[in-house]
């Protein structure tokens, strides 16, 4: 009996049946192989006895050209030994040519579809995927620098999708006629000029993701540019998702290389979205050409506006939120409801300021801090009327526009609004700030310590180092971090109306003066004699708790130190 060594190729009957494996291991009698026929690489273990060495086959280059069009069978290719270990003396690439000649023998053989699934494509697929260039054709994708559309490697990679559709899938979508189809159309069109080419659905799907998904739409020549806006025009037409999503975006905003701005294709695109996918995005897009006017002479529809901005807000769309949020307060589209309208905006407004506390400032917050602005100004809905808390939001306002591009008319006009608004309560809110220090209270959110923290650090450690200057008064410093063990430094949006700012900050110095209670139930973490830490997550009426549990209690009259940029 020939002695067995890892690597070689082996028979056994299982059920009958006899399988080839790789052997993976031996452990004296015992050996274990994987099975050529399982994808998984499961391990299965015999007795040596039990297994017949096979020994490998050479295959030559042209005899594997031959099965690839099918012109000779598997054992034929295999000399007899399917079972075999094969050795290749050349690579081979699979082409179009090989399969539309394997399709065309399989039908003059008069063979059943089954017998060319199993004989033929489940071996290519499975037996030789490598030795055929499969594993390179499959890997092409998008990003691949291509000179010419499509290439052979795109054509044989669409054959096995259609054909894998019909032998695996076991759909009725496809039929071989499609792979013949998908390879005389690109015989035929191989070297004519980019506008006079045709292409089947799949090559077209190829050719626009190229163009449209890499950023390679600037560089591309005005043929390219034609072909495509033909080719996404037509796919228009028969509601194709993917390019009804990207005419209606260039079409809505400023344009692109293939588009001008032109609100009214906008709106044919974004209304059979929403007849065919709709997307609350899609509303949104539909309520401002609505809501302007944008197709009707600036004559606004409110009817059809409402609706589609009530879609979007259901959906915490920004835009959509603030729009329905004025539709209630003016009455447009709906009956005029104040309360309702401002309820609206404040939801959407607390959204986003959990993304500002990560830095992360929506285009939108710009816009809804003014109009909460504006409810504070003028005592909207249930509101009273706080020029404070008025000029709180503007603020943030003008720091949230103020950190993108003001480079449209929309932009100047908002930040125009909203210096416009500043100025008018500027004179007679309260700033009390002369001395360089605010006195923190539990009256607004300017200037309670708990709400300041709320509002700004919305998930963090906040660490606090404390010294007694007096008995009765206490110097804290307190500085922010990302993480429980107070390593990694972060910041807190802020908003202080009486030092006239806002924007983020790494630290407080804050003045405990008239200290009535001071408890410090953390183990204090000395640097010298009169100086500890404490470290917490949160502030809830004097108690500093982390995680939910009390570290320390301070019950006095607190000031916050000028410490910030002033605006």
């Amino acid at each position: 009996m020939k002695k067995f060594n890892i690597g070689d190729i082996v028979k056994v009957s299982i059920k009958k049946t006899e399988k080839a494996g790789v052997i993976r291991n031996i452990i004296g009698e015992y050996i274990k192989i994987v099975l050529l026929d399982e994808k998984d690489g499961e391990l299965y273990t015999f007795k040596e006895d039990r297994l017949e060495y096979v020994e490998p086959v050479v295959i030559k280059k042209d005899d594997l050209k031959l099965f690839c069009r099918y012109e000779i069978s598997y054992d034929e290719l295999m000399q007899g030994k399917p079972y075999a270990y094969a050795i290749f003396d050349e690579d081979y690439i699979l082409t179009s040519d090989d399969i539309l000649a394997a399709v065309r023998n399989y039908r003059l053989k008069n063979e059943h579809i089954d017998s060319f699934r199993d004989n033929w494509f489940a071996k290519i697929y499975n037996n030789l995927y490598n030795f055929v260039g499969l594993d390179k054709i499959f890997a092409v994708n998008i990003n691949d620098e291509i000179t010419d559309f499509p290439e052979d490697r795109h054509v044989v990679s669409d054959c096995f999708f259609i054909m894998s559709q019909i032998f695996i899938e076991k759909t009725d979508i496809f039929k071989l006629d499609d792979v013949i189809n998908e390879i005389t159309v690109y015989t035929e069109n191989r070297n004519k000029p980019i506008l006079d080419k045709k292409m089947t659905t799949l090559q077209e799907s190829f050719f626009i993701m190229y163009w449209l998904e890499t950023g390679r739409l600037n560089n591309a020549d005005g043929d390219i540019k034609k072909k495509l806006k033909t080719y996404i025009d037509e796919r228009c037409l028969e509601n194709d998702v993917y390019t009804l999503r990207y005419k209606a975006f260039a079409c809505y905003n400023r344009g692109n290389p293939l588009y001008d701005t032109d609100y009214r294709a906008a709106e044919k695109c974004l209304e059979r979205l929403m007849e065919k996918a709709p997307e609350p995005v899609y509303a949104e897009m539909l309520g401002c050409i609505y809501y302007f006017g944008k197709c009707s002479g600036g004559v606004p529809d409110y009817d059809k506006a409402f609706k589609c901005f009530s879609i979007g807000s259901d959906a915490l769309l920004p835009e959509s939120t603030f729009r329905l949020s004025d539709m209630y307060c003016n009455g447009q589209g709906v009956w005029k409801d104040e309360i309702l309208g401002t309820s609206v905006l404040k939801r959407i407004y607390i959204e986003l300021l959990h993304d500002i506390t990560e830095e992360h400032i929506h285009e939108d917050f710009a816009d809804i801090a003014y109009r909460m602005g504006n409810i504070a100004k003028f005592g909207l809905g249930s509101t009273d009327v706080d020029l404070n808390l008025a000029y709180f939001f503007y603020l943030q306002a003008r720091f949230a526009l103020c950190s993108r591009e003001i480079n449209d008319p929309d932009s100047a006009k908002l930040y125009s609004d909203i210096e416009m608004a500043m100025g008018d309560i500027k004179p007679v809110i309260d700033r009390g700030a002369d001395s360089g220090r605010i006195k923190l209270s539990n009256d607004s959110p300017a200037s309670s310590l708990d709400a300041i923290i709320h509002l700004g650090l919305d998930d963090g450690y906040i660490k606090m180092r404390y010294a007694y200057p007096g008995m009765d008064n206490l110097k804290l410093n307190l500085t922010f971090y990302k993480d429980r063990a107070c390593t990694v430094r972060r910041k807190i949006f802020v908003t202080f109306p009486q030092f006239d700012y806002c924007g983020y900050a790494d630290g407080f110095i804050i003045e405990a003066k008239n200290v009535k209670i001071f408890e410090d139930y953390q183990t204090d973490e000395e640097d010298d004699d009169d100086t500890s830490v404490i470290e917490f997550s949160d502030i809830e009426n004097g108690f500093f708790l982390i995680d939910g549990v009390a570290v320390a209690r301070l019950d006095a009259d607190l000031y916050l130190v000028n410490t910030f940029n002033k605006k």
